[in-house]
Protein backbone atom coordinates (compact mmCIF):
# COMPACT_ATOMS: atom_id res chain seq x y z
CA UNK A 1 0.00 0.00 0.00
CA UNK A 2 1.29 3.13 -0.75
CA UNK A 3 0.50 6.30 1.36
CA UNK A 4 0.38 9.75 0.10
CA UNK A 5 1.04 13.12 1.80
CA UNK A 6 -2.21 14.30 3.74
CA UNK A 7 -0.97 18.04 2.30
CA UNK A 8 -0.50 16.97 -1.33
CA UNK A 9 -2.98 18.17 -3.83
CA UNK A 10 -5.22 16.05 -6.19
CA UNK A 11 -3.67 14.82 -10.04
CA UNK A 12 -5.11 17.84 -12.27
CA UNK A 13 -6.82 17.10 -15.50
CA UNK A 14 -5.73 17.65 -18.41
CA UNK A 15 -7.30 20.16 -20.78
CA UNK A 16 -8.49 19.11 -24.31
CA UNK A 17 -6.61 20.97 -26.75
CA UNK A 18 -10.13 23.09 -27.84
CA UNK A 19 -10.27 23.66 -24.21
CA UNK A 20 -7.21 25.27 -24.03
CA UNK A 21 -7.48 27.49 -27.08
CA UNK A 22 -10.52 29.11 -25.79
CA UNK A 23 -8.59 29.52 -22.19
CA UNK A 24 -6.02 31.38 -24.46
CA UNK A 25 -8.74 33.56 -26.53
CA UNK A 26 -9.98 35.09 -23.28
CA UNK A 27 -13.26 36.40 -22.12
CA UNK A 28 -13.68 39.76 -24.30
CA UNK A 29 -12.77 38.04 -27.55
CA UNK A 30 -14.76 35.43 -26.23
CA UNK A 31 -18.04 37.73 -26.22
CA UNK A 32 -17.16 39.66 -29.30
CA UNK A 33 -17.66 36.20 -30.95
CA UNK A 34 -20.88 35.26 -29.25
CA UNK A 35 -22.32 38.55 -30.53
CA UNK A 36 -21.54 38.08 -33.76
CA UNK A 37 -22.83 34.58 -33.85
CA UNK A 38 -25.92 35.67 -32.27
CA UNK A 39 -26.64 38.58 -34.94
CA UNK A 40 -26.44 41.65 -32.82
CA UNK A 41 -28.72 44.56 -34.89
CA UNK A 42 -26.49 47.69 -35.03
CA UNK A 43 -28.25 51.19 -34.75
CA UNK A 44 -29.71 52.86 -38.11
CA UNK A 45 -27.32 55.82 -37.60
CA UNK A 46 -27.71 56.74 -41.59
CA UNK A 47 -31.07 56.73 -42.01
CA UNK A 48 -31.44 58.77 -38.11
CA UNK A 49 -28.91 61.17 -40.11
CA UNK A 50 -31.02 61.88 -42.82
CA UNK A 51 -34.00 62.42 -40.63
CA UNK A 52 -31.99 65.26 -39.34
CA UNK A 53 -31.35 66.68 -42.25
CA UNK A 54 -34.64 66.42 -43.45
CA UNK A 55 -35.80 68.23 -40.43
CA UNK A 56 -33.34 71.02 -40.96
CA UNK A 57 -34.65 71.52 -44.56
CA UNK A 58 -38.03 71.98 -43.02
CA UNK A 59 -36.34 74.23 -40.97
CA UNK A 60 -34.79 76.59 -43.58
CA UNK A 61 -37.87 76.47 -45.77
CA UNK A 62 -40.08 78.08 -43.36
CA UNK A 63 -42.36 75.19 -42.40
CA UNK A 64 -43.05 76.77 -38.71
CA UNK A 65 -44.29 80.19 -40.62
CA UNK A 66 -46.02 78.51 -43.54
CA UNK A 67 -47.50 75.53 -41.71
CA UNK A 68 -47.57 76.29 -38.25
CA UNK A 69 -49.83 73.36 -37.08
CA UNK A 70 -48.18 70.44 -38.95
CA UNK A 71 -45.03 71.97 -37.77
CA UNK A 72 -46.24 71.27 -34.55
CA UNK A 73 -47.11 67.75 -35.68
CA UNK A 74 -43.62 67.29 -36.83
CA UNK A 75 -41.85 68.75 -34.03
CA UNK A 76 -43.56 66.11 -31.61
CA UNK A 77 -43.27 63.08 -33.60
CA UNK A 78 -39.53 64.11 -34.13
CA UNK A 79 -38.72 64.16 -30.25
CA UNK A 80 -40.39 61.02 -29.62
CA UNK A 81 -38.23 59.53 -32.20
CA UNK A 82 -35.08 61.24 -30.88
CA UNK A 83 -35.98 59.74 -27.54
CA UNK A 84 -36.16 55.98 -28.34
CA UNK A 85 -33.10 56.65 -30.50
CA UNK A 86 -31.19 58.20 -27.84
CA UNK A 87 -32.89 55.13 -25.14
CA UNK A 88 -31.45 52.39 -27.59
CA UNK A 89 -28.08 54.03 -27.91
CA UNK A 90 -27.55 53.50 -24.19
CA UNK A 91 -28.93 49.87 -23.84
CA UNK A 92 -27.08 46.81 -24.51
CA UNK A 93 -26.68 45.65 -27.94
CA UNK A 94 -27.55 41.88 -26.74
CA UNK A 95 -31.13 43.42 -26.07
CA UNK A 96 -31.65 45.19 -29.46
CA UNK A 97 -32.74 42.92 -31.94
CA UNK A 98 -36.39 42.95 -31.01
CA UNK A 99 -36.44 47.13 -31.05
CA UNK A 100 -34.80 48.15 -33.56
CA UNK A 101 -36.66 47.16 -36.41
CA UNK A 102 -39.49 48.56 -34.79
CA UNK A 103 -37.18 51.58 -34.38
CA UNK A 104 -36.22 52.13 -38.03
CA UNK A 105 -39.13 51.68 -39.23
CA UNK A 106 -40.00 54.63 -37.07
CA UNK A 107 -37.48 56.61 -38.50
CA UNK A 108 -38.61 55.69 -41.92
CA UNK A 109 -41.87 56.78 -40.84
CA UNK A 110 -40.57 60.06 -39.99
CA UNK A 111 -38.23 60.53 -43.27
CA UNK A 112 -41.81 59.84 -45.17
CA UNK A 113 -43.93 62.77 -43.48
CA UNK A 114 -40.68 65.19 -44.23
CA UNK A 115 -41.09 64.39 -47.64
CA UNK A 116 -44.82 65.38 -47.88
CA UNK A 117 -44.35 68.60 -45.53
CA UNK A 118 -41.75 69.70 -47.77
CA UNK A 119 -44.22 69.26 -51.24
CA UNK A 120 -47.08 70.67 -48.58
CA UNK A 121 -44.51 73.62 -47.72
CA UNK A 122 -43.79 74.02 -51.63
CA UNK A 123 -47.59 74.30 -52.43
CA UNK A 124 -48.15 76.93 -49.88
CA UNK A 125 -45.32 79.22 -51.16
CA UNK A 126 -47.10 79.09 -54.32
CA UNK A 127 -50.26 80.24 -53.17
CA UNK A 128 -48.87 82.78 -51.13
CA UNK A 129 -46.93 84.02 -54.25
CA UNK A 130 -50.10 84.07 -56.71
CA UNK A 131 -52.84 85.76 -53.71
CA UNK A 132 -49.98 88.30 -52.86
CA UNK A 133 -49.51 89.22 -56.57
CA UNK A 134 -52.90 89.39 -57.04
CA UNK A 135 -53.03 91.95 -53.56
CA UNK A 136 -50.25 93.61 -54.84
CA UNK A 137 -51.05 94.77 -58.03
CA UNK A 138 -54.72 95.77 -56.73
CA UNK A 139 -52.71 97.98 -54.26
CA UNK A 140 -51.25 99.31 -57.16
CA UNK A 141 -54.12 100.25 -58.50
CA UNK A 142 -56.01 101.25 -55.73
CA UNK A 143 -53.46 103.76 -54.76
CA UNK A 144 -52.62 105.33 -58.26
CA UNK A 145 -56.58 106.24 -58.36
CA UNK A 146 -56.54 107.31 -54.88
CA UNK A 147 -53.85 109.58 -56.03
CA UNK A 148 -55.30 110.92 -59.18
CA UNK A 149 -58.65 111.43 -57.29
CA UNK A 150 -57.42 113.96 -54.63
CA UNK A 151 -54.94 117.12 -53.58
CA UNK A 152 -56.25 116.31 -49.96
CA UNK A 153 -52.32 116.92 -47.95
CA UNK A 154 -53.75 114.56 -45.67
CA UNK A 155 -54.85 112.08 -48.18
CA UNK A 156 -52.14 112.15 -50.37
CA UNK A 157 -49.50 111.44 -47.48
CA UNK A 158 -51.35 108.41 -46.44
CA UNK A 159 -51.38 107.40 -50.01
CA UNK A 160 -47.99 108.40 -50.50
CA UNK A 161 -46.93 106.43 -47.65
CA UNK A 162 -49.07 103.21 -48.65
CA UNK A 163 -47.54 103.57 -52.21
CA UNK A 164 -44.14 102.64 -50.91
CA UNK A 165 -45.33 99.98 -48.30
CA UNK A 166 -46.95 98.14 -51.39
CA UNK A 167 -43.23 99.10 -53.71
CA UNK A 168 -41.61 97.39 -50.78
CA UNK A 169 -43.70 94.08 -50.45
CA UNK A 170 -43.43 93.90 -54.46
CA UNK A 171 -39.50 93.98 -54.01
CA UNK A 172 -39.48 91.63 -51.68
CA UNK A 173 -42.16 89.79 -53.19
CA UNK A 174 -39.85 89.48 -56.46
CA UNK A 175 -37.01 88.01 -54.34
CA UNK A 176 -39.48 85.56 -52.98
CA UNK A 177 -39.57 86.64 -49.44
CA UNK A 178 -43.04 86.21 -48.97
CA UNK A 179 -43.33 86.21 -45.39
CA UNK A 180 -41.42 89.14 -44.93
CA UNK A 181 -44.60 90.48 -47.81
CA UNK A 182 -47.03 89.25 -45.62
CA UNK A 183 -45.98 91.35 -42.79
CA UNK A 184 -45.87 94.61 -45.18
CA UNK A 185 -49.27 93.41 -46.47
CA UNK A 186 -50.50 93.56 -43.29
CA UNK A 187 -49.11 96.68 -42.16
CA UNK A 188 -50.53 98.31 -45.43
CA UNK A 189 -53.68 97.01 -44.69
CA UNK A 190 -54.07 98.58 -41.67
CA UNK A 191 -53.23 101.80 -43.26
CA UNK A 192 -55.50 100.93 -46.39
CA UNK A 193 -58.36 100.51 -43.67
CA UNK A 194 -58.15 103.85 -42.37
CA UNK A 195 -57.92 105.56 -45.51
CA UNK A 196 -61.18 103.73 -46.93
CA UNK A 197 -62.80 104.48 -43.63
CA UNK A 198 -62.17 108.24 -44.30
CA UNK A 199 -63.77 107.81 -47.38
CA UNK A 200 -66.73 105.96 -46.09
CA UNK A 201 -67.17 108.74 -43.24
CA UNK A 202 -67.01 111.18 -46.08
CA UNK A 203 -69.13 109.45 -48.60
CA UNK A 204 -71.89 108.69 -46.14
CA UNK A 205 -73.84 111.77 -46.49
CA UNK A 206 -74.18 110.60 -49.93
CA UNK A 207 -76.42 107.10 -48.87
CA UNK A 208 -78.62 110.23 -46.78
CA UNK A 209 -82.27 110.05 -47.18
CA UNK A 210 -82.79 113.61 -46.83
CA UNK A 211 -79.93 114.98 -48.26
CA UNK A 212 -80.44 112.20 -51.34
CA UNK A 213 -84.01 114.06 -51.11
CA UNK A 214 -82.99 117.53 -51.26
CA UNK A 215 -80.51 116.87 -54.38
CA UNK A 216 -83.14 115.47 -56.27
CA UNK A 217 -85.44 118.24 -55.22
CA UNK A 218 -82.88 120.76 -56.66
CA UNK A 219 -82.15 118.71 -59.99
CA UNK A 220 -85.89 118.31 -60.54
CA UNK A 221 -86.70 122.06 -60.03
CA UNK A 222 -83.70 122.51 -62.56
CA UNK A 223 -84.74 120.60 -65.39
CA UNK A 224 -88.72 121.58 -65.02
CA UNK A 225 -87.46 125.36 -65.33
CA UNK A 226 -85.81 124.30 -68.38
CA UNK A 227 -88.75 122.99 -69.70
CA UNK A 228 -90.96 125.96 -68.82
CA UNK A 229 -88.49 128.42 -69.93
CA UNK A 230 -87.45 126.67 -73.28
CA UNK A 231 -83.79 127.56 -72.13
CA UNK A 232 -80.36 126.03 -70.99
CA UNK A 233 -79.53 124.84 -67.77
CA UNK A 234 -76.62 123.01 -66.27
CA UNK A 235 -76.84 120.10 -63.65
CA UNK A 236 -73.70 119.11 -61.88
CA UNK A 237 -73.29 115.59 -60.31
CA UNK A 238 -70.68 115.33 -58.22
CA UNK A 239 -70.85 111.86 -56.98
CA UNK A 240 -70.69 111.00 -60.60
CA UNK A 241 -68.07 113.85 -61.73
CA UNK A 242 -70.55 114.90 -64.34
CA UNK A 243 -72.35 117.79 -65.54
CA UNK A 244 -75.54 117.51 -67.76
CA UNK A 245 -77.12 120.39 -70.28
CA UNK A 246 -80.68 120.85 -70.24
CA UNK A 247 -82.38 122.74 -72.66
CA UNK A 248 -86.45 123.10 -72.77
CA UNK A 249 -86.05 120.24 -70.33
CA UNK A 250 -84.30 117.54 -72.41
CA UNK A 251 -80.71 116.44 -71.64
CA UNK A 252 -78.75 117.41 -74.95
CA UNK A 253 -74.92 116.94 -73.46
CA UNK A 254 -72.95 114.82 -70.72
CA UNK A 255 -69.86 115.93 -69.83
CA UNK A 256 -67.20 114.35 -67.58
CA UNK A 257 -65.78 117.04 -64.61
CA UNK A 258 -63.01 117.66 -62.77
CA UNK A 259 -63.96 119.00 -59.05
CA UNK A 260 -62.34 120.43 -55.75
CA UNK A 261 -59.77 117.96 -54.37
CA UNK A 262 -62.17 118.02 -51.38
CA UNK A 263 -64.70 116.05 -53.30
CA UNK A 264 -67.17 114.66 -51.52
CA UNK A 265 -67.93 117.30 -48.40
CA UNK A 266 -70.05 120.37 -49.44
CA UNK A 267 -68.47 123.80 -49.42
CA UNK A 268 -68.03 125.42 -45.73
CA UNK A 269 -65.24 128.50 -45.84
CA UNK A 270 -62.98 129.07 -48.38
CA UNK A 271 -59.47 127.40 -48.69
CA UNK A 272 -61.44 123.75 -47.89
CA UNK A 273 -61.40 122.59 -51.61
CA UNK A 274 -65.03 121.17 -51.79
CA UNK A 275 -67.12 122.20 -54.58
CA UNK A 276 -70.06 123.94 -53.41
CA UNK A 277 -73.35 122.43 -53.53
CA UNK A 278 -76.55 124.71 -54.28
CA UNK A 279 -78.60 126.23 -56.94
CA UNK A 280 -76.82 129.17 -58.66
CA UNK A 281 -76.83 131.36 -61.81
CA UNK A 282 -73.85 132.48 -63.92
CA UNK A 283 -73.47 136.01 -63.28
CA UNK A 284 -70.38 136.30 -66.00
CA UNK A 285 -68.72 134.85 -68.40
CA UNK A 286 -65.12 135.54 -68.94
CA UNK A 287 -62.91 134.71 -71.89
CA UNK A 288 -58.86 135.50 -73.19
CA UNK A 289 -57.20 137.29 -70.48
CA UNK A 290 -60.38 137.41 -68.35
CA UNK A 291 -59.66 133.88 -67.13
CA UNK A 292 -56.48 131.73 -67.29
CA UNK A 293 -58.76 128.38 -67.43
CA UNK A 294 -59.84 129.12 -71.08
CA UNK A 295 -63.06 130.27 -70.70
CA UNK A 296 -64.81 130.74 -67.69
CA UNK A 297 -68.72 130.99 -66.13
CA UNK A 298 -68.32 132.61 -62.73
CA UNK A 299 -71.47 131.76 -60.79
CA UNK A 300 -72.87 133.45 -58.17
CA UNK A 301 -70.86 131.55 -54.86
CA UNK A 302 -71.97 132.27 -52.29
CA UNK A 303 -75.55 132.79 -52.17
CA UNK A 304 -78.04 133.32 -49.40
CA UNK A 305 -78.19 130.01 -48.41
CA UNK A 306 -74.78 129.32 -48.10
CA UNK A 307 -73.98 132.56 -46.13
CA UNK A 308 -76.53 131.32 -43.84
CA UNK A 309 -75.07 127.33 -43.64
CA UNK A 310 -71.50 129.64 -43.20
CA UNK A 311 -72.66 131.17 -39.91
CA UNK A 312 -74.72 128.19 -38.79
CA UNK A 313 -71.36 126.47 -38.60
CA UNK A 314 -69.20 129.26 -37.20
CA UNK A 315 -71.89 128.87 -34.49
CA UNK A 316 -71.85 125.35 -33.88
CA UNK A 317 -67.89 125.55 -33.79
CA UNK A 318 -67.66 122.94 -37.34
CA UNK A 319 -65.21 125.85 -38.72
CA UNK A 320 -62.59 128.49 -36.84
CA UNK A 321 -64.60 131.38 -35.59
CA UNK A 322 -62.08 133.42 -37.98
CA UNK A 323 -62.59 131.34 -40.85
CA UNK A 324 -63.96 133.16 -44.09
CA UNK A 325 -66.45 132.07 -46.61
CA UNK A 326 -65.33 130.97 -50.20
CA UNK A 327 -66.25 132.89 -53.50
CA UNK A 328 -64.82 132.66 -57.04
CA UNK A 329 -66.90 129.26 -57.68
CA UNK A 330 -66.40 128.89 -61.60
CA UNK A 331 -67.38 126.35 -64.73
CA UNK A 332 -63.87 126.53 -66.39
CA UNK A 333 -61.31 124.81 -69.01
CA UNK A 334 -58.26 123.04 -68.54
CA UNK A 335 -60.27 120.03 -67.33
CA UNK A 336 -60.15 116.36 -68.37
CA UNK A 337 -57.00 115.27 -66.02
CA UNK A 338 -59.49 112.65 -64.60
CA UNK A 339 -58.80 113.77 -60.92
CA UNK A 340 -60.45 116.48 -58.55
CA UNK A 341 -57.80 119.09 -58.58
CA UNK A 342 -59.86 122.49 -58.53
CA UNK A 343 -60.03 124.38 -55.48
CA UNK A 344 -63.72 124.33 -56.00
CA UNK A 345 -64.26 125.08 -59.19
CA UNK A 346 -66.11 122.99 -61.74
CA UNK A 347 -63.23 122.05 -65.01
CA UNK A 348 -63.99 120.79 -68.22
CA UNK A 349 -62.23 120.16 -70.91
CA UNK A 350 -61.49 122.79 -73.28
CA UNK A 351 -62.89 121.13 -75.95
CA UNK A 352 -66.30 120.42 -73.75
CA UNK A 353 -66.43 124.07 -72.62
CA UNK A 354 -65.74 125.58 -75.72
CA UNK A 355 -69.66 123.91 -76.63
CA UNK A 356 -70.95 124.48 -72.73
CA UNK A 357 -69.58 128.51 -73.26
CA UNK A 358 -71.40 128.78 -76.63
CA UNK A 359 -74.93 127.78 -75.21
CA UNK A 360 -74.27 129.58 -71.74
CA UNK A 361 -76.18 133.07 -71.28
CA UNK A 362 -75.56 135.23 -68.00
CA UNK A 363 -78.26 134.00 -65.58
CA UNK A 364 -78.58 130.63 -66.62
CA UNK A 365 -79.03 127.93 -63.89
CA UNK A 366 -76.15 125.73 -62.65
CA UNK A 367 -77.28 123.45 -60.08
CA UNK A 368 -74.55 121.52 -57.82
CA UNK A 369 -76.06 118.17 -56.06
CA UNK A 370 -73.88 115.66 -54.28
CA UNK A 371 -75.73 113.16 -56.26
CA UNK A 372 -78.57 113.34 -58.96
CA UNK A 373 -80.02 109.87 -57.92
CA UNK A 374 -82.85 108.17 -59.03
CA UNK A 375 -84.15 111.84 -61.25
CA UNK A 376 -81.60 110.57 -64.01
CA UNK A 377 -82.71 107.03 -64.41
CA UNK A 378 -85.43 108.60 -66.44
CA UNK A 379 -82.45 109.96 -69.26
CA UNK A 380 -80.62 106.66 -69.64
Amino acid sequence: MQWLPIFSRPPRRRRSAKAGRLCRIGRPTALVLLLALTGCAQLPEREWKDLQLARLELRLQGLHAYLPEKHSEFQSAFAKTQRTFALEETSHALFRNRRIENLRREIQQRLGEARLLREEVRAEKERFRKSQQQTIEQLEKNTSAWSAATLDPTQRRLISRLQIQTANAKAFWQQGEFLKVRELLEAVDEETAAFESQLEGLSQRYRDPREQRRWQIWALKTIEWSRNHKKAALLVDKYNRQAMLFTSGILVQRYAVDLGWNRFPDKLQGGDGATPEGRYRVTRKKSGAETQYFQALLLDYPNAADRRDFALAKRRGEIHRRARIGALIEIHGEGGRGRDWTQGCVALSNCDMKRLFGVAYVGMPVTIVGQAGTVMEAFK
